[in-house]
C-alpha cells in the first residue's frame, strides 16, 4: 500500500492487498488509519464502487499532506 504520515502522527494506508485469508480481491478499496500511540488500525469508509474503476490503474498513488492537514490524492 501507499503510506503517508499525517500531522497527528497517525499513518494513512491506501490500496494494497487485503489481508483476509481467501480474499479474491486484488486491490483493497478500504483505506486504513494506524495509530502508533494505541498500536491499532482503524478501517475507514470504502471507496465507492462507482469510483473504484477510476483508481484501479493506481498501484502506488501519490499522496500529499496539504498545509490544511487534508490529504491530496
Amino acid at each position: 500500500p501507499t503510506l503517508i504520515t499525517l500531522p497527528s502522527g497517525e499513518v494513512l494506508a491506501v490500496f494494497g492487498h487485503p489481508s483476509r485469508i481467501g480474499s479474491s480481491e486484488h486491490r483493497n478499496n478500504r483505506p486504513e488509519l494506524y495509530s502508533p500511540s494505541q498500536n491499532t488500525w482503524r478501517r475507514l469508509a470504502e471507496i465507492a464502487a462507482e469510483h473504484f474503476d477510476e483508481f484501479r490503474p493506481l498501484f502506488y498513488p501519490r499522496l500529499h499532506v496539504l498545509p490544511s492537514g487534508n490529504v491530496f490524492f
